[in-house]
């Protein structure tokens, strides 16, 4: 005959069973990138959908013989390491109930061999406005080329050749998606330093509006284009331009060699605002007695009304009761 268990033997039972099923449950956590690239950091992250976590604690297996080791300042839902190793977490609620996660390794990449920027032609300077071709060996496999200037990303990605005119430092970037190596950089200078600005001027609103002498610098250059009148003074006559947009330039030698001018160029504009009148009934007859109201174009900033000579008010519309 089959031996009973006491009742309270069965409750004992049944709390330990759950007690172990809460410690093997598992977690899952993942990682940022397939691995770890050569001077570079890899994330590890936890999914954080347990309630209540009061301990996150993260652990690195270096090597067997050591065993597994608690990472410092791990005490937070993802962390970002340097180190290769198989790593893993435990997470404990407030209830005091813990579940392990997965194990990751994190295994070392090879970046793409450092690139080697080569020049066309095998210059430091050139002319300003120049260009010069800046180029690196291709790489075998589907690698990514971004170029540098300054610090800054360029606009042009994929391509293991750029041609450029602008002074300063450049370098070049190989990735494979996932690592990357960057170049040393390349410094690329004016034969000359000399730099040629024209100030700008609004817009004059009138074709008959006064002369002005453009100012530019540094002196001894001269201006070309419609509507200069004076190529030294660099005197800009609105009547002789005409209206519209007119591109005037301003030349000044390089101090000789190959370079020749340096030219800078600036857009100047003549526009007359149209001054139409318009009534608001679309003649200009009426009744004695009646009100007319004329109206100019609107969103303009300064209005001037005049009847029969004089001024009479200042706003984009007036009421009128005497014909003129």
């Amino acid at each position: 005959m089959p031996k009973l268990i006491p009742h309270r033997n069965i409750v004992l039972l049944v709390v330990f069973l759950s007690i172990s099923w809460l410690i093997n449950a598992q977690i899952a956590i993942t990682k940022d990138s397939p691995g770890l690239c050569p001077n570079g950091r890899i994330k590890l992250s936890f999914a954080d959908n347990v309630p209540n976590i009061t301990v996150y604690k993260w652990e690195i297996l270096r090597n067997v013989s050591a065993g597994w080791s608690s990472l410092n300042d791990s005490t937070r839902a993802s962390i970002s390491t340097d180190e290769i190793g198989d790593y893993r977490l435990t997470i404990k609620d407030n209830l005091g109930n813990k579940m392990a996660s997965n194990i990751i390794t994190v295994s070392p990449l090879a970046a793409p061999a450092k690139p080697i920027i080569t020049k066309t032609p095998d210059v430091v300077q050139i002319c300003q406005g120049d260009s010069i071709k800046l180029s690196t060996q291709i790489q075998t496999g589907a690698l990514f080329y971004y170029w540098v200037f300054n610090g800054g990303n360029s606009a042009i990605a994929n391509s293991p050749q750029i041609y450029v005119k602008k002074n300063g430092f450049y370098k070049v970037s190989v990735s494979d998606g996932v690592c990357s190596t960057l170049s040393d950089s390349v410094r690329i200078d004016y034969k000359s330093v000399t730099e040629v600005k024209i100030d700008s001027l609004p817009p004059f609103c009138n074709v008959n509006a006064t002369p002005v002498n453009l100012i530019a610098s540094p002196t001894g250059g001269k201006f070309t284009g419609k509507g200069i009148t004076d190529a030294t003074k660099g005197t800009f006559t609105p009547s002789v331009a005409g209206l519209g947009k007119h591109s005037i330039s301003y030349s000044v030698s390089a101090g000789g060699g190959s370079c020749g001018d340096i030219t800078e160029t600036r857009i100047f504009t003549v526009a007359t605002p149209p001054a139409n009148i318009t009534t608001n009934t679309g003649r200009t007859q009426f009744c004695l007695g009646d009100i007319a109201t004329l109206s100019a174009p609107a969103s303009m900033k300064k209005y001037e009304w005049f009847l029969n000579g004089n001024s009479v008010g200042s706003n984009s519309k007036l009421d009128v009761a005497a014909g003129g």
